[in-house]
């Protein structure tokens, strides 16, 4: 086969690969916008379907409560960019006490090969 039809091949197969990549990288975006807006609105259904496990927090306490701030303070990737931690302030008050508190949640998220979407591997925090 002549040299430059490696090349050619080459260039192709890398060339896929950043598409893989770039396209993991919307969904994560897309995927952690729309878990914002789902603790921000209280929506316990929609952030259940963000989790790749059954979760031991029930999420009732959003029935009580209201998210006044969700501020992402850091974002780290492992190497293989299929794994993130992400860092997030929540500010939040309960409707019979109205005094606002201030949580960090360590959020862990990672790509599910299978069904191509990220998912948050560890539960959502019991608010103090």
């Amino acid at each position: 086969m002549p040299a430059w039809l490696w090349s050619g091949l080459f260039v192709c197969c890398m060339l896929a690969a950043c598409t893989g990549l770039k396209d993991r990288n919307l969904s994560l975006i897309d995927t952690l916008r729309s878990y914002e807006t789902a603790v921000r609105w209280g929506n316990a259904d929609n952030i259940k379907t963000m989790h790749n496990k059954e979760l031991k927090n029930p999420l009732t306490q959003f029935t009580n409560m209201r998210i006044s701030s969700y501020t992402i303070q850091s974002t780290r990737a492992n190497a293989d960019k299929n794994k993130i931690q992400q860092q997030v302030e929540i500010r939040y008050y309960f409707l019979d006490q109205l005094k606002e508190k201030i949580f960090l949640d360590e959020q862990i998220w990672e790509f599910d090969d299978k069904q191509r979407v990220w998912l948050r591997s560890n539960d959502f925090p019991m608010l103090p």
